[in-house]
């Protein structure tokens, strides 16, 4: 909620403001913001250009006024760059490294003409991130696209009708200058701000810190301060499917609107007027992502949760994760099942566990920032990995514990939450490691520094299952009773917990904290352990390989884990499942088929060759060739089927691309010997990778560019064969390497040089794609008239290319050169400059996030990029029914 702080956080203006009418002004109070929506969040758009945000407004980056006033205090060295510190504790949080974090420039004011706006935004990076490439890279594009977002949102405040906005900032043409201020951090660093000043110990995405006080009439408008943790971003962006830049501009859209008085929290009404305004500036700019508000809300109502245990059920009697399960999971995962995994076992041997079949880690199921069950409900971890609750064993207990293992030579485990601690070595205590994939145990030289090594959770005996059964259950079921509980999750470990632990408590506690109703949530188990979980779940399923206190309790009894016992209760036996997944078991059928019928291996292709696009076809939105497609590529090509990209890219970026997925490489489908075109069709490479055509742009052209290039500051980048050429540095033009995987891009000092550094294929803009369609695309097509053509593949970039070009003319001259024909090839793609190419082709495939165009000069539309549409393809249409290999 928003809310006004109390004067302890008064905030002593810097003189340093040159204002006279400040000295007398003295304090100005701060307010803070935040948005509470926690819950979790393609190829990113680019920036707009700071030139092309001016209209009437005048920008600089002056360092003579105070940086992150209030909570951080600024002073400046020598060399202009800023130190910054926090008052909270006067820590140094940027030290001798420049831009590194925080960068200031020289002054850059100029007087202001009429009515014209000064924006003065300051970015700056905490001490704690790492030097990372892309952050930089992240806080200098914010600097480009902080003003264009204020622009906006300005212009959104002029005749509004928001009945729930604090008007407090309302005409900022009265101001000379607006100041704001972003600080990059890390989780850390936002918690304990959050903690301080709002009582809420736990990391946020952002928080917006207000420093306009209507009451003093200032000749700048001070409006505030974003801080944006760039961790819990980073998990946000996973979870939503975009880049680290586009969550980061959503946080920062989010952040601004609540200093001009937006409050989501307020009502409901204020919540919808806030989010109908940050779908508006965000398709304003161009930017991808839901607005922040809309991002949480469609998570909340997807949130259904599905606890899983690892040992008996998830995994089978090898203690292996099957193929057939870890893909059910998979498919439930994608359709907005939250799988949850409520285990004995500790996180670390659950990760190790998921590795090994891709479903640990920040896309997977189960990773340091996901929810979980762990060490039998005693470690439970909620939102974006935290500890929501852990519970200790009676440290007599343990002792008592200890004694008797030393006593009686029975090897004996201490879970201590990522820890497994041991008082000697022995073959069953090692098989926890090997082969339940447990953290190595650490053996301890005594009780007592087993005692004194940090909190215990549990302690499991190893022993037979006789030994278990006839010895050591009794003894401790009378031992420890009504201080401790004995439970068993495999017949040879007997496992010592505190009183009243269930895996259905922490499960409990775990649907607390996401405000999940049991009725959403299936359970599947096997064990004792399970009981209480089962009982607590709408549906619970006990696999047949289950005990018989389990099975009792149970809902459904399923096949064994050795019979894919998770994939069959997914697929077949959940109603909760099938309302929320309504044709998951014809996914699985068609997956099936995929396999079998529909397989390239039991059918003769249809085609010789597929040619293929890559951005936004082959490429998903995060850049990348996602495995299902790379399988599908290496299953035709293994059958025969030549498969040749066609694109805009560069060789060498292709060739990396492939590269990361096996499929570079004289055994791969691309390299510096296989045929190809790139370049929209101005490069083709035929037999063993030699040139067999090379179409160059206009010079005239290419100088006319380079200098409108100069002229107006739009980035710029000339390609020529396997080089990138540009004019100056910029955040654009370096994101073609580092998004993209283009080369990096050299730059040259003056349009001469560049002119003169080789011939030049085509040229390349770089805006947002308002610049790009309501200024560069008009003034380019009118210019170049008769000399080269404009074309587009992606909305935020402008091509200038030699009249006549076409992937399809490069297509069709590989053709040639090969001797093939056209009814041999099947063309995939989703770009305007794709058309010719689903012209030219036998059949050809438009996936469904493709342009009108060529949906409209395609025979098929396909499913998405997102969506495999390459594998998608590949499967369905390149097999021949009528030629059955046996």
């Amino acid at each position: 909620m928003r809310s006004r702080l109390p004067p302890i956080l008064l905030r002593n203006l810097h003189s340093s403001l040159d204002v006279s009418s400040m000295a007398a002004a003295g304090f100005i109070f701060r307010t803070l913001s935040t948005h509470s929506l926690t819950a979790p969040s393609k190829l990113p758009s680019l920036p707009s250009l700071v030139s092309h945000c001016r209209s009437n407004l005048s920008y600089s980056t002056s360092s003579s006024s105070p940086l992150f006033g209030g909570l951080f205090g600024a002073h400046r060295r020598r060399d202009g760059d800023w130190i910054l510190s926090r008052r909270l504790g006067g820590k140094v949080l940027a030290s001798q490294r420049g831009y590194r974090k925080v960068r200031g420039r020289p002054s850059a004011r100029k007087k202001n003409k009429g009515k014209d706006l000064e924006l003065d935004v300051r970015i700056g990076i905490e001490e704690q991130l790492p030097d990372d490439s892309e952050i930089l890279d992240i806080a200098e594009m914010l600097r480009l696209n902080a003003p264009m977002a204020m622009k906006l949102a300005f212009d959104g405040l002029k005749d509004s009708d928001h009945k729930t906005r604090d008007s407090s900032v309302d005409d900022v043409g009265q101001f000379e200058s607006v100041e704001l201020s972003i600080l990059l951090c890390n989780d850390e660093f936002i918690r304990e701000l959050n903690k301080d000043w709002r009582n809420e110990d736990h990391a946020t995405d952002v928080l917006s810190m207000s420093q306009h006080v209507p009451e003093l009439k200032l000749p700048m408008l001070m409006l505030g301060d974003i801080i944006i943790s760039v961790e819990t971003a980073a998990r946000q962006a996973e979870e939503r499917g975009h880049t680290l830049l586009d969550e980061i501009r959503v946080l920062m859209v989010h952040g601004l609107l609540h200093l001009l008085g937006f409050d989501h929290e307020l009502s409901e009404e204020a919540e919808a007027e806030m989010e109908e305004e940050e779908e508006r500036l965000l398709k304003s700019l161009g930017w991808k992502g839901k607005g922040l508000i809309q991002s949480a809300s469609s998570v909340e109502y997807d949130e259904t949760l599905l606890p899983k245990i690892s040992d008996g059920t998830l995994l089978n009697s090898k203690s292996q994760i099957s193929a057939t399960n870890a893909e059910a999971l998979r498919e439930a995962s994608s359709r907005g099942v939250k799988v949850v995994i409520a285990t004995g076992k500790t996180r670390p041997a659950a990760i190790a566990l998921l590795k090994m079949v891709d479903l640990a880690g920040r896309d997977g199921i189960a990773s340091e920032y996901s929810p979980g069950v762990f060490i039998q409900g005693l470690l439970v971890y909620g939102k974006q990995g935290h500890e929501i609750h852990r519970r200790n064993l009676d440290p007599h207990v343990c002792k008592e514990a200890f004694d008797y293992s030393v006593e009686h030579t029975v090897p004996l485990i201490a879970f201590s939450e990522n820890r497994c601690l041991t008082l000697f070595s022995h073959p069953l205590v090692d098989s926890l490691h090997t082969i339940y994939h447990e953290p190595r145990a650490e053996v301890m030289g005594s009780v007592e520094d087993l005692l004194s090594s940090g909190d215990v959770q549990k302690v499991l005996f190893l022993d037979t299952a006789e030994g278990v059964s006839g010895r050591l259950r009794p003894y401790w079921s009378e031992a420890i009773k009504g201080r401790a509980s004995v439970v068993q999750a495999q017949p040879d470990m007997l496992e010592i917990v505190p009183a009243g632990t269930s895996k259905g408590s922490g499960v409990r506690m775990l649907l607390d904290h996401f405000g999940v109703g049991a009725d959403e949530v299936m359970a599947i188990g096997d064990g004792e352990n399970d009981v209480e979980m089962i009982e607590l779940a709408s549906l619970g399923v006990a696999l047949s390989n289950g005990s018989e206190k389990t099975k009792a309790v149970a809902d459904v009894i399923g096949v064994s884990n050795d019979e894919d016992g998770v994939a069959d209760a997914i697929y077949s036996s959940s109603p909760i499942m099938l309302r929320i997944l309504p044709n998951l078991n014809e996914v699985a059928k068609k997956n099936e088929g995929r396999k079998e019928a529909g397989s390239l291996k039991n059918y003769k292709p249809k085609f010789s060759y597929i040619f293929c696009d890559m951005d936004g076809t082959l490429l998903n939105s995060k850049s990348l060739v996602s495995a299902t497609n790379a399988e599908a590529l290496r299953e035709a090509s293994s059958m025969g089927v030549k498969v040749v990209l066609a694109t805009g890219k560069t060789r060498p970026a292709a060739i990396t691309l492939l590269n990361m997925v096996d499929l570079a490489g004289k055994d791969g489908i691309v390299s510096e010997s296989s045929p190809g075109v790139f370049i929209q069709g101005l490069l083709v490479y035929g037999k063993e990778g030699k040139e067999i055509q090379k179409t160059n742009l206009d010079p005239n052209v290419c100088k006319e560019a380079f200098h409108y290039s100069v002229e107006h500051k739009v980035p710029l980048v000339a390609f020529s064969e396997n080089r990138l050429l540009t004019l100056f540095s910029h955040p654009l033009v370096d994101s073609l390497h580092t998004i993209y995987h283009e080369p990096r891009a050299e730059v040259k000092p003056s349009v001469e040089e560049l002119l003169s550094s080789g011939d030049v294929q085509k040229v390349l803009f770089l805006d947002t794609a308002e610049g790009v369609s309501g200024k560069l695309r008009p003034y380019w097509s009118e210019a170049t008239k008769g000399r080269a053509c404009v074309v587009q593949a992606q909305a935020d970039m402008l091509e200038i290319v030699p009249p006549g070009t076409s992937k399809g003319n490069g297509v069709k001259m590989l053709l040639d050169h090969l001797g093939v024909t056209a009814n041999e090839i099947m063309a995939i793609g989703d770009g305007e400059n794709d058309v010719e190419m689903m012209q030219l082709a036998s059949l050809g495939v438009c996936l469904s996030n493709g342009c009108e165009k060529t949906k409209a000069a395609a025979n098929v539309i396909g499913v998405s990029n997102d969506e495999d549409g390459v594998a998608d393809a590949i499967y369905r249409l390149t097999q021949d029914s009528n030629h059955l290999i046996v």
